[in-house]
């Protein structure tokens, strides 16, 4: 079968092909017609950002700059709508730049805008004007320092806290910050406070975030200074304390299993307290603990332990005591001399690379209590030490420290006292 020939003169006289081929060319007219006699138009070109060139005067004279550096303006610019139209020219084809060749002193220094394409062989348009012809920069020579910080509380009113409680001392996160900025600056710091605003009463220890402000020396506000490189997270806490008085008690640890759930007797004197502590922890208590007895204190019959009031976490003793005394009462139970073998002494806290080695075969003379006929059955096998090197340093190759030696496998029998042994260091290889 022959293929038939497509014919010139027969597609010009076929009505499809004709008004196809018209829709063709019209469409190509449109958009030549729309490139080339498109209508100018002026538009803003909204964010474009400034860089400012650092001259070599500047940088010689050690000047630097503080405060805002990120400055955006607006550019108007002229030209067809195909060319300036949004999706054609965006902020990064234009270029914005402030010259510091005329910085040569310190402080606010205004500095001149120019504008250009950022690609001249492709800027089919002309840039009009600028929202702004410059820009103030402050320039100064860098300085640092470390300053102690002051609270600073405000409120409205005589005090910040609910009728019948107490405002203890404000407690920082942080009693030091580091300042840095224009020296100009720098030098007018009279005092550095760390500020919170209350806008109510406070019932309750509470924490905040406490704003950092260097003050001149009457009281105005400083500009361009930094704190703690722009990472200040200084928080205030406001103990907000109640009075009480209370019964005094102690706790054991470390005790032996029949000791751990029957306690020792004992009796504390003075056997009440006056003192303020937390409002929100003494709602929970019915009498104030004064201590943690470690078991390793208490002998065989009276044991007199004095406990200092002054070193109480969260509480501050109100009827003027300073010392109380415990005075804990291990009757049943007599003593025995024995010893721990190296082979069962062991170390914590050992400082990182090294192991530590204990220079002495046993720890002599370990006193251990408990019934008579229980001491009987203990052997030297049965005691151990725990050596903790928390403290110890590691340049020196030797030294000394406690131990804590106990009973293992025993119910009712535990090791008076703590024990000074001998130890080196040695580096891990």
């Amino acid at each position: 079968m022959k293929k038939k020939k497509i014919s010139l003169k027969n597609l010009i006289y076929d009505n499809r092909f004709v008004l196809t081929l018209s829709i063709i060319a019209a469409v190509i007219i449109w958009i030549v017609v729309a490139i080339q006699a498109s209508p100018e138009d002026d538009r803003i070109v909204k964010d474009v950002p400034v860089k400012i060139e650092i001259s070599n005067n500047v940088s010689n004279l050690g000047l630097q700059m503080f405060g805002n550096t990120d400055f955006t303006v607006e550019v108007k610019v002229h030209g067809k709508r195909y060319d300036v139209a949004e999706s054609v020219l965006t902020k990064d084809d234009i270029s914005v730049v402030a010259k510091t060749n005329y910085v040569d002193s310190t402080g606010s220094q205004t500095l001149k805008l120019e504008v250009t394409p950022k690609d001249p062989n492709k800027a089919n348009y002309e840039i009009v004007s600028l929202s702004q012809d410059s820009i103030n920069v402050y320039f100064d020579y860098y300085k640092e320092g470390e300053y102690t910080l002051q609270t600073d509380i405000i409120y409205d009113g005589a005090s910040y806290v609910t009728n019948g409680l107490i405002a203890e001392t404000p407690v920082l996160s942080a009693n030091t910050v580091k300042l840095s900025g224009p020296v100009t600056e720098m030098v007018k710091i009279k005092k550095v406070v760390a500020r919170v605003t209350l806008n109510k009463k406070l019932s309750a220890t509470t924490t905040l975030d406490a704003e950092i402000i260097p003050l001149s020396e009457y009281g105005g506000k400083l500009q361009y200074i930094t704190v703690n490189d722009g990472i200040a997270d200084i928080t205030m806490t406001l103990p907000v304390y109640q009075r009480a008085e209370l019964p005094t008690t102690v706790t054991f640890k470390n005790a032996p299993a029949v000791y751990a759930s029957k306690p020792p007797a004992f009796t504390c004197s003075p056997a009440r307290l006056n003192f303020t502590m937390d409002a929100t922890k003494l709602a929970s208590l019915t009498e104030l603990s004064v201590a943690d007895i470690d078991f390793y204190m208490l002998g065989a019959g009276k044991n007199e332990i004095t406990i200092d009031l002054t070193t109480l976490n969260g509480v501050k003793i109100m009827s003027g005591e300073t010392k109380l005394k415990v005075t804990v009462e291990m009757s049943g139970v007599t003593s025995e001399k024995n010893s721990v073998s190296a082979n069962n002494v062991s170390f914590i806290n050992v400082p990182t690379g090294y192991k530590a080695v204990l220079t002495q075969t046993k720890i002599p003379s370990v006193e251990v209590v408990g019934p008579e006929s229980e001491l009987k059955k203990i052997s030297s096998e049965q005691l151990f030490a725990e050596v903790d090197l928390s403290n110890a340093d590691p340049t020196q190759s030797h030294g000394t420290a406690y131990a804590r030696a106990y009973v293992k496998d025993s119910n009712n029998c535990w090791v008076h006292n703590r024990y000074t042994v001998s130890y080196r260091l040695e580096k891990v290889q």
